[in-house]
């Protein structure tokens, strides 16, 4: 159950707070596993941009995620 909430929330915020090159990058490196230089062909910017947009998304996801875990009331 926690793990198909987190995976839930993931994916409400790539939809719906990340730029759609940022979504694209993170799609296609993370879950099409396809390389670096491959994604900057396809969103015709540099490989570190590339790299820039994943770790954009890898800091707001740890963010956002532990930001719901602490306004979580304690058990």
């Amino acid at each position: 159950m926690a793990i198909s909430q987190l995976v839930a929330t993931a994916l409400h915020i790539l939809n719906e707070e990340l730029d759609e090159k940022v979504q694209r990058a993170f799609i296609m490196a993370r879950v099409e596993g396809h390389f670096y230089r491959d994604i900057a062909v396809t969103l015709s910017v540099s490989e570190s941009s590339v790299k820039q947009y994943l770790t954009k998304a890898m800091i707001h996801f740890h963010t956002r995620i532990f930001s719901l875990e602490s306004d979580e009331p304690e058990s």
